[in-house]
């Protein structure tokens, strides 16, 4: 009802509202007690700004099929790919990246999981895409991993669920994006 209010006179202002925290709620359904301490409560006292890195310039929003991926190792895991049209890249502390953990899963997102990086990490670019038409107030970008190495407690949840829980977090989500794009008339 907030975001449905502050959208009927400025969308934009509604829009960044609605999206501050934009994924977190994968780590607040997902993620462990350390997680949420160390992300979540920042973010409700306003100190963070949070992404989602979903989408990928080979296949958009149809996350079944990644091309970026997590690989384990002895000190945790390595990042590799790039992910568009992300909101808040440019001001998030931190971002809730969807990578392929294991390539021989079939179909392919059951071997899909969830993870933390932080703002600042070796390799990780953050790039802005330009102008926009509309909701010109959040930044739109695209972001690379170029082996960003991340500990072993940056994986949220279960190693290859991410599919599922980003899903989950889709499915909370569209009833914001709803709520931004209603029409506010007089009288109705």
């Amino acid at each position: 009802m907030i975001v449905e209010s502050f959208c009927r006179r400025d969308s934009g202002i509604g829009v960044c509202l609605s999206i501050a925290n934009f994924s977190s709620e994968v780590i607040l359904r997902f993620g462990n007690e350390t997680q949420k301490k160390k992300y979540l409560i920042p973010i409700t006292r306003g100190e963070a700004i949070s992404a989602g890195a979903f989408t990928e310039p080979d296949h958009g929003s149809d996350i079944t099929s990644l091309q970026t991926t997590a690989l384990k190792d002895e000190r945790g895991y390595v990042i590799n790919g790039v992910k568009t049209f992300i909101s808040n890249g440019r001001i998030a502390d931190f971002v809730i990246v969807l990578c392929q953990t294991n390539s021989e899963a079939s179909p392919p997102y059951r071997g899909q999981s969830t993870f933390i990086v932080d703002k600042g990490s070796m390799g990780f670019e953050v790039t802005e895409l330009g102008d926009k038409m509309g909701i010109r107030m959040t930044s739109t970008t695209e972001m690379s991993f170029d082996q960003v190495r991340i500990p072993g407690e940056n994986l949220i949840g279960s190693l290859n669920k991410g599919f599922y829980q980003v899903l989950e977090f889709f499915d909370e989500s569209r009833v914001m994006v709803a709520a931004q794009a209603l029409e506010w008339r007089r009288g109705v």
